[in-house]
């Protein structure tokens, strides 16, 4: 019964932490997205007069409106660049530089002492002008480039890219989470079951493990016993040594039966003498 309550108690437990866990997690990614979308907003307004400047973080997105760097990088795709050093610039790097308020962004061929190189990937020309130092924004990091369709809907008509690329992906989303709660529950009824022979079965074996416990306990007095036995060895090892103490009074006793013997001896001389004495003594018939 206690490890039931055990396994229940922990079980309830998993899913507590589950929970809170999940919540946290969808938390922090709200609150994560209302500070980028605030902190974009602030940097927008700050840097409106000066869009070279306007980086979040270090970091700035660029939409390409021409095809020169075609293969690369799409029309109507994203470009991410970061703030960098002019002196950072290497030969094949792809910089964003702005000459006459446009933003270009190319590929550098060569870096020479009086500025950079530059060249469209699709062009057959170089560029015209030297980017020099105050002319660079940064360089390129990331190239989105699944992003041009969803622009190109947009400039040709909103209201159908915002159903398509907004709605339709979040009814998709809502479907799957749907679907996934569907299967959750189903696999949670299928398990119910199993989970109640599991328990029964604990049952039945928790009074079996308690019946083995006094079998053992049994088997301890019967190795006891053998030590007594051990110890009745030393008495008998005791008893030896008296039966050598009594063969001594039996060597004494000798010495008193010699001296019999003489005694006898000499009785029976007494005698002889005696009676030869009487003999001689009688008269002769």
């Amino acid at each position: 019964m206690a490890e039931t309550l055990r396994t229940r108690s922990s079980r309830k437990k998993k899913k507590t932490k589950g929970k809170l866990i999940a919540t946290i997690l969808i938390n922090l990614f709200f609150v994560l997205s209302l500070i980028f979308l605030v902190m974009a907003a602030i940097t927008l307004f700050k840097f409106k007069d000066n869009p070279k400047e306007a980086f979040l973080l270090g970091y700035r997105p660029v939409i390409v409106k021409s095809g020169s760097m075609e293969k690369t990088m799409l029309v109507d795709s994203i470009v991410v660049i970061k703030k960098a050093k002019f002196e950072d610039v290497k030969k094949n790097d792809i910089i964003t530089f702005a000459f006459d308020q446009n933003f270009i962004t190319h590929r550098v061929i060569d870096v020479t002492s009086k500025g950079l190189v530059t060249k469209g990937d699709n062009n057959n020309v170089t560029d015209q002008r030297l980017v020099t130092e105050s002319d660079f924004i940064g360089k390129e990091v990331v190239i989105f480039n699944w992003t041009a369709p969803v622009v190109n809907d947009f400039k040709s008509n909103p209201l159908t890219a915002a159903i398509r690329w907004i709605l339709v992906p979040i009814a998709l989303i809502c479907l799957v989470i749907f679907v996934l709660v569907v299967l959750i529950r189903i696999l949670r009824k299928i398990k119910a079951p199993q989970e109640k022979i599991k328990k029964s079965q604990e049952k039945i074996e928790a009074p079996q493990e308690k019946i083995e416990a006094p079998q053992e306990k049994i088997e301890a007095p019967q190795e006891k016993i053998e030590v007594p036995q051990v110890k009745t060895e030393v008495p008998q090892e005791k008893i030896e040594v008296p039966q050598e103490k009594i063969e001594v009074p039996q060597v004494k006793t000798e010495a008193p039966a010699k001296k019999i013997e003489i005694v006898d001896d000499k009785i029976v001389i007494k005698h002889l003498r005696a009676t030869v004495s009487r003999r001689l003594k009688r008269p002769e018939k």
